[in-house]
């Protein structure tokens, strides 16, 4: 029997991402304030790039984090049924969404007056995941809840994550969480190009 959503790790990754999200808001305000970016403007670079080295960096950061909340949640008795198309699965899916949400921290920060500012801004997105699937069923919520559980972009993403570790099909959960990772990507990487030009 397949762990129940209370107890299978899927919401803890998104947790986990929406977390780092912070991190990055935090490093791309203190750059932006501190001085080094009018120096990076007069070199021969592209001028996006300043802000893709935060998102690369993120990344990696990144998935280390969600490495180790794999290896917790072994330890404490998880144990996943996928297969290793499933895994790479689930990889892939990791990356895509904490690339769409990395994107999206970097134009909070640039939006931001002050590292502070930038540091409150990607707090909401720590709220997803309890206002969706991360912890219990969104059909167990009520109607309004329940409507803005299947609606938000964290839900496809958690539940895709769980039928890849238990190596169930995944639906169209998956269609859902690329769809969403590329309109916040998208979305972020345009914003934030457009705030780092002005």
């Amino acid at each position: 029997m397949p762990p129940t959503p209370a107890t299978s790790p899927p919401g803890i990754l998104a947790t986990t991402i929406a977390g780092a999200a912070q991190g990055t808001a935090i490093s791309v305000a203190m750059d932006m304030t501190g001085g080094i970016v009018a120096r990076f403007k007069t070199m021969a670079i592209a001028r996006v790039s300043v802000l893709t080295g935060h998102v690369l960096g993120a990344l990696v950061q990144n998935f280390l984090a969600l490495a180790a909340a794999l290896v917790a949640a072994v330890v404490i008795g998880f144990r996943p049924a996928a297969t290793v198309a499933d895994w790479l699965g689930v990889i892939g899916v990791l990356a895509m969404f904490t690339f769409a949400i990395t994107w999206l921290s970097a134009a909070l920060a640039m939006s931001a007056k002050s590292v502070a500012t930038a540091s409150n801004l990607p707090m909401p997105l720590l709220m997803l995941p309890f206002l969706g699937s991360g912890v219990v069923p969104t059909a167990s919520l009520p109607a309004p809840l329940r409507w803005f559980a299947n609606h938000q972009p964290f839900t496809p993403v958690i539940e895709t994550l769980r039928a890849l570790l238990n190596d169930q099909s995944v639906g169209t959960n998956l269609t859902k969480a690329v769809v969403w990772s590329v309109v916040i990507a998208l979305g972020g990487y345009l914003w934030a190009r457009k705030l780092y030009n002005r």
